[in-house]
């Protein structure tokens, strides 16, 4: 425990020392270059609020704005995270192919019908160590520690965000978040900002982690060594946000980073998921075997679901293949309990446009 402690006063001290200056630097660079991005986005906002475009629009004139609208930059302080312009679009929710379970069916159509931003990376130690600095926050809401994986799973007190069990630098994506400790990120943002950050609906997520695809990975129907993070090892496969290639929408790590909390209730199947992308508000209560162990299963709240897939992977899951063609396939979807952490879930953001 008194070395958990000291790697967290190191990470906090280093957060202000180093971590913020080198990001001030960054920021100002981006700035030269990013003058017009608000007022473009505004624009084309404006353009798509009572449509959406359909990634089969290529011919149309909509297309126009499909193309300019994605990959815009918006950076609203260096402390926040780097956020990237998704265009709103209708698909099909839920998996079509062999590895498809059971929980992504029936396949139901959505209707994004405004762009939104969604951060380009996974929330970085960095950026979520500034945040703990600044506010002071605990992270004491849930389970003490987090789920970490040597051998079998482990509930270990001295592992948290700053200590997750393995080294870690400020770009490492943040790890052992729970939706209590994303949400309460992501008010901190939204007040320091004036802006509207929020968690990305399981709808939104799905769209965004496609790239504006309609495939299986973001890259193509056919699985593909070397397109995103994924392996057995556990924590011997982490790597800094950003090391593989970005998506369509130029979002990294949509699939092969940290699994992620979303704003849904968790469901069986999508019988119940809203046409229009909004949150299942509804679901099967927070439980399960850790909440038990634990203490922290509250009936009045739900598990939630989990997105973005791992680089973890443990072979088996509730008897279905669970391995690297499963964990990066962009309609696969877990859930959790909200009061959980564990070395393998992070958290990402969405912020609405204006």
């Amino acid at each position: 425990m008194a070395e958990a402690i000291e790697e967290k006063n190191k990470l906090l001290e280093a957060v202000v020392s180093e971590w913020a200056p080198e990001r001030a630097k960054k920021f100002d660079a981006w700035k030269l270059s990013h003058e017009n991005s608000e007022s473009l986005i505004r624009s084309l906002a404006l353009e798509t609020r009572e449509g959406s475009i359909s990634e089969n629009s290529a011919t149309s004139e909509e297309s126009v704005v499909y193309s300019n609208l994605s990959r815009i930059e918006i950076w609203d302080g260096s402390y926040a995270p780097l956020m990237i312009a998704v265009p709103g679009g209708e698909f099909s929710i839920g998996g079509t192919d062999k590895l498809a379970s059971d929980r992504e069916v029936p396949r139901q159509q959505i209707k994004l019908s405004r762009p939104f931003f969604v951060s380009k990376y996974p929330i970085t130690v960095g950026e979520f160590a500034y945040f703990a600095r600044e506010t002071g926050y605990k992270s004491e809401t849930g389970i003490k520690g987090c789920l970490y994986n040597y051998f079998m799973w482990q509930i270990g007190a001295e592992h948290g965000w700053a200590y997750p069990g393995y080294a870690q630098s400020f770009d490492y994506p943040a790890v052992c978040i729970n939706k209590h400790d994303a949400t309460a990120y992501a008010a901190w943002l939204s007040e320091k900002t004036k802006q509207a950050y929020r968690l990305l609906t399981e709808s939104e997520y799905e769209w965004a982690a496609s790239g504006g695809r309609d495939s299986v990975y973001p890259w193509g129907d056919e699985f593909e060594n070397g397109k995103a993070n994924c392996s057995v090892r556990g924590t011997e496969g982490v790597k800094p946000v950003g090391s593989y290639e970005p998506n369509g929408f130029g979002l990294y790590d949509m699939v092969g980073g940290p699994m992620t909390f979303v704003a849904d209730c968790y469901t069986e199947d999508y019988t119940v998921l809203p046409s229009d992308g909004r949150a299942v508000t509804s679901g099967k209560p927070a439980g399960g075997l850790v909440g038990r162990l634990t203490g922290t299963d509250k009936p009045n709240e739900c598990l939630s679901s989990m997105r973005g897939g791992s680089w973890w992977v443990i072979g088996v899951s509730r008897y279905e293949l669970y391995d690297c063609t499963n964990a990066l396939r962009v309609s696969h979807r877990g859930f959790g309990n909200i009061n959980s952490r564990n070395f393998a879930v992070g958290l990402r953001l969405a912020r609405d446009i204006p």
